[in-house]
């Protein structure tokens, strides 16, 4: 049962399960980085660090696991989550690309406190925490389902690019992961503040 007080968020590692995401494989074929991996690793540490502070964390998978889209939305809709927080990381043909970006949604509006604004709250301070470079934020296109359809406050952060090789040393950085967790956890809890004027 949702406390009035207690912020509840939903945080979705993003692929799993048989769907490793985006894949850097060694010299010898074995897999250095895996999306599905990363991604876990970084919503458990932001999970924690969230419910030291008293907030109430949903994930939508656990380490072996591969929601649907709908199914990871549905959860976030159904329990009327605070914010729905999405992680990825992206690839590029182009390797010179990297920094990180969140995308939003913009169709379905909530005044006191916007996709939008959570979008950019979590790129500033996943971005200031480890001194990344921001690219930007915008609209999820349609391809971003989760973004698509969650009623409640939403973004997909994309915690850089694997195809980039500096980018791809970090993202294999326990530290570097801590801080991305940092990042997001202070973003949640500003965005609660927020809310709350």
């Amino acid at each position: 049962v949702k406390q009035k007080d207690t912020p509840v968020i939903v945080l979705d590692a993003g692929h799993g399960g048989a769907d490793s995401g985006d894949v850097i494989f060694g010299e010898d074929e074995s897999v250095l980085l895996a999306e599905k991996d990363l991604t876990f690793s970084v919503v458990s540490k932001a999970g924690k660090l969230l419910e030291k502070e008293g907030v109430c964390v949903y994930y939508t998978r656990d380490g072996e696991t591969n929601p649907t889209q709908e199914q990871r939305v549905s959860l976030a809709n159904e329990i009327q989550a605070d914010m729905l927080i999405s992680v990825h990381a992206d690839y590029d043909a182009d390797t010179t690309l990297y920094g990180m970006r969140t995308i939003y949604n913009e169709t379905y509006f909530i005044p006191e406190f916007a996709s939008a604004d959570l979008a950019y709250l979590l790129l500033e301070k996943v971005a200031a925490s480890t001194n990344e470079k921001a690219i930007g934020f915008e609209p999820g296109t349609g391809e971003a389902e989760l973004v698509q359809q969650a009623m409640v406050p939403v973004s997909q952060l994309y915690i850089g690019y694997l195809s980039n090789k500096q980018e791809q040393k970090l993202l294999g950085r326990e530290e570097h992961i801590d801080r991305i967790a940092t990042g997001i956890c202070e973003a949640v809890l500003e965005g609660y503040q927020e809310m709350k004027k």
